[in-house]
């Protein structure tokens, strides 16, 4: 049970956070951490999946009582979720909410309890989800080289079987008809997650049949209500920008608009917006982006360069590498051990990397989020990199959030005098044009 001071620091906190919302543009995100051990996170991160590629991953440190109280700029009604101790708690809100999550860190698995706005309904949703997400991590989709009929055949076979599961999970549970709905389409697209490869690698034929099946109602408004959602309509948008233009104005109309903002020669009036909050997320006068090296405390880290691990006692980790490798172009990817595309953009650019080895270009591969054993097998086998890895999670947080990484991977360039780029505009590691734009820079 809550302490009597726990639920008045609660109540004055969602008071507080009332006031201080602007209803049509952001949320309050609020909360405690109890029972924190000598060595337990001191971070929190709040995600948000804005609908363009801009969006909000704020690493929040706590305060001297474990309490964390943060604006999140939320322009339209979805999930978001709060990750603590690399555990995902996931709900939904609307412009204008607040939203009060006491988090008690000595249970495994994390125990919860979510209150403010909307407090039943993530109350069910949240913990239903972390109930019912296994599911989706069992399924068995079809090789990515099988036709199309058949790989979507068997991806609708697991989807019905796995909502079958969902269903009775609902039933039981006594689980309000809204927060079933909204489960449902979370976990449809959690599937389409898992077949992502296959939307990636498939002809374009298959790409748009797999993304306009029937079984994804993809023109349903609903849909936006899931956080991944703009990440499953990239494809159809890339492929079919006519879809878009044909759809009548509105959050599906607009969500689609803005994923297509990277391709637009010039962009759109604001009033083609119903709601102005996305041109003004995506297309605003924007500050330029600035990294405060500071905000990193010193912390242990290995460092690999292709003879032993070696441990770099209390560094900043991002001063360590401006200051080690001044004067020299470098090349940084920020990755994660489990992160498949990751590893095979590493693989994949080997060849790249021994072309540069005797110019004074520096590849370094910063492992984030990552795993200590899997990293020591797999460092080994790359050629021509520096490599760090970070094993606290808080460093990681505060190190994702200077540098403003929102996923695995993330390339950035740092040139002669130190400075990070970090505007989007650094070629990936299987660019076609990555050796010319090294090149340039050297």
């Amino acid at each position: 049970m809550r302490s009597l001071l726990g639920v008045l620091i609660m109540g004055l906190i969602v008071l507080s956070a009332k006031s201080y919302c602007n209803a049509e543009d952001s949320i309050i995100v609020s909360g405690q951490i109890i029972n924190i051990g000598s060595k337990g996170s001191r971070t929190v991160t709040i995600n948000e999946c804005d609908p363009s590629d801009i969006s909000e991953r704020r690493v929040v440190s706590l305060d001297s009582t474990a309490i964390f109280c943060e604006k999140i700029p939320f322009s339209y009604p979805h999930t978001f979720t709060v990750n603590y101790s690399r555990k995902f708690i996931n709900m939904y809100a609307e412009p204008g909410d607040s939203v009060f999550i006491t988090i008690d860190a000595s249970r495994k698995p994390l125990e919860f309890h979510i209150s403010g706005d909307k407090a039943r309904f993530n109350e069910q949703y949240s913990h239903a989800y972390q109930d019912l997400s296994p599911l989706v991590y069992d399924i068995k989709l079809a090789p990515d080289t099988v036709p199309y009929p058949e790989y979507i055949a068997i991806f609708k076979q697991e989807y019905y079987h796995i909502s079958e599961k969902l269903d009775k999970y609902v039933s039981e549970n006594s689980i309000d008809s809204d927060v079933k709905a909204l489960l449902r389409t979370q976990t449809l697209f959690d599937m389409a997650n898992a077949a992502l490869e296959y939307q990636l690698d498939g002809s374009k034929e298959d790409r748009i049949a797999f993304i306009t099946d029937e079984l994804f109602d993809l023109y349903n408004p609903d849909n936006t209500k899931v956080m991944i959602f703009p990440y499953h309509i990239s494809p159809l948008v890339e492929l079919m920008p006519e879809f878009v233009s044909a759809l009548p104005k509105g959050t599906l109309r607009d969500v689609m608009y803005v994923k297509m903002a990277e391709n637009l020669e010039i962009p759109p009036v604001r009033s083609d917006f119903n709601n102005p909050g996305y041109y003004d997320r995506v297309f605003g006068i924007k500050e330029p982006d600035k990294i405060n090296l500071s905000q990193i405390p010193t912390s242990k880290f290995l460092l690999y360069t292709g003879e032993s691990v070696t441990e770099i006692e209390n560094g900043n980790l991002l001063e360590w590498i401006k200051n080690t490798y001044k004067g020299k172009p470098v090349y940084l990817d920020v990755s994660a051990t489990w992160c498949g595309p990751c590893r095979a953009s590493i693989k994949g650019s080997q060849s790249l990397r021994r072309y540069f080895k005797n110019s004074d270009v520096v590849f370094v591969i910063l492992w984030l989020k990552s795993d200590l054993e899997a990293w020591k097998k797999l460092a080994p086998t790359i050629d021509n990199a520096v490599q760090i890895f970070v094993s606290n999670d808080d460093i990681c947080n505060l190190v994702m959030s200077a540098l403003g990484v929102q996923r695995f991977p993330t390339y950035m360039f740092i040139d002669r005098e130190g400075s990070f780029d970090k505007n989007g505009d650094v070629l990936h590691f299987m660019s076609p044009g990555l050796t010319d734009y090294l090149k340039s820079k050297m």
